[in-house]
């Protein structure tokens, strides 16, 4: 019993080359792109200064005193320059000469239209900015229209309760004139009137002034949320390190498996052996276990240690990356266990290389800027990158969770699929 799962684990100590690549090459790797990257960790793009005019459409107060604090709160930045416009016309008859960076129409209540110019990165920092603008001052609009309605809510309750104290009082006392005791009473219609019911209602229009005038930000309504790491161009090509070992160092060690063994002519004695067939493809594949799991350590340790590449932000995360990335590694060899077993006269490592390759650069592994729309986002190099991502930069564990749904599903299936032929097939 997992005597192929054994003898596999020795080879491999064994196998010098086998050893090169899923230790060796890997700290080589990451050696070599920390020395490069230590003087090449730039900002993708320089942002030249930029002017955008803006044109409000509307006359309402409100409006006019949030641009007012808008433009007041942007003369201090670097490299902005708001200037209004006479028409929206005329702004976009400058955007279209090339004379400024952008147009905007302010509309009422808030809300903001932009008109980009040709030039993409700056298109993309004025959309950032004012997307922010707007998005920030609907939450605040929200915000205060949730503590009027709070308060006008409590007024009408103060108003039916006060109403309710005076219809319950004595007859005698609020028909007016004197009472048994000689004294002038108010009639009903002014109970809602009386000294208590006015100092109650003061008292909630204080309280609700107070609310609508609160300081959003000393609340805990609104919380800074920042990253709490400092990025560097490290973090981005050690996941891409790794994806790229999976797939490759995966689909290219999985289908050399019967491969290799046909060559040493250790297949044929296996087969002879009392094991079922079923348990020595089972045995095969799993053989793959340690392996996968050294060559994503390698990477995460020697990238993190020696050249101080981040993760996730929490121990919880960086497992959740290690099993999503592990479990991926062996899906790949499961699938590509499957192809060495079609083909036996050709390398299946030489066969597989150059798809691989090609795999891999349309998924931006080897280039992040490499994106086909409609495309690379359905490929699993793609997807197993933005899942690792989204869970180390944002902390997003959905994609990740999926991610190592998919990949279990498809090493189960591939397992089963691969038993079902290796019983059925003659692979010797």
């Amino acid at each position: 019993m997992f005597s192929i799962f054994k003898a596999a684990q020795l080879d491999l100590l064994r196998d010098r080359f086998g050893l090169f690549f899923l230790i060796f090459f890997p700290t080589i790797l990451c050696f070599l792109l920390g020395t490069l990257l230590a003087s090449m960790d730039n900002p993708d793009a320089v942002i030249e200064p930029m002017t955008v005019e803006y044109v409000v459409e509307g006359d309402s107060a409100e409006t006019q005193t949030v641009v007012d604090a808008l433009i007041e709160q942007f003369e201090d930045v670097e490299g902005l320059d708001l200037v209004q416009a006479s028409s929206l016309d005329a702004a976009r008859a400058h955007l279209d000469a090339g004379e400024i960076t952008a147009a905007i129409a302010i509309e009422e209540p808030f809300a903001i239209r932009i008109y980009e110019g040709t030039d993409s990165v700056q298109s993309r920092a004025v959309g950032a900015i004012f997307t922010g603008v707007a998005r920030i001052t609907g939450s605040y609009q929200a915000l205060v229209g949730h503590y009027e309605q709070l308060y006008a809510e409590q007024y009408a309750e103060q108003a039916a309760a006060a109403q309710a104290a005076a219809a319950q009082m004595p007859q005698d006392e609020v028909s007016g004139g004197e009472a048994s005791g000689g004294e002038t009473v108010q009639d009903a219609t002014a109970g809602a009137n009386t000294p208590a019911a006015s100092a109650d209602q003061a008292a909630a229009a204080d309280s609700a002034d107070a609310a609508i005038d609160v300081d959003f930000s000393a609340t805990s309504l609104v919380a800074n949320k920042e990253f709490g790491i400092s990025r560097t161009m490290m973090d981005y090509y050690a996941i891409a390190m790794i994806v790229m070992i999976i797939f490759m160092g995966g689909f290219s060690g999985g289908a050399m498996t019967l491969y290799d063994a046909r060559r040493q002519g250790t297949l044929r004695r296996t087969l002879a052996s009392p094991q079922s067939r079923s348990s020595i493809y089972v045995q095969y594949v799993l053989s793959w276990v340690p392996a996968n799991m050294a060559q994503v350590l390698v990477v995460m340790l020697v990238a993190s240690l020696c050249f101080g590449a981040q993760y996730a932000m929490s121990w919880q995360d960086n497992l959740l990356l290690f099993v999503m990335l592990f479990v991926a590694g062996q899906a790949t060899t499961s699938i590509a266990v499957i192809i060495g077993m079609f083909i036996k006269r050709a390398n299946p490592s030489l066969v597989l290389m150059p798809l691989l390759w090609v795999l891999l650069f349309l998924s931006g592994t080897f280039n992040k800027d490499v994106f086909i729309a409609g495309f690379s986002q359905y490929l699993p190099p793609y997807a197993l990158q933005s899942a690792a991502f989204d869970l180390t930069l944002f902390g997003r564990q959905e994609a990740a969770l999926v991610a190592v749904a998919v990949s279990a599903a498809v090493f189960a299936l591939a397992l089963a699929v691969g038993t079902v032929l290796f019983n059925r097939k003659k692979v010797a």
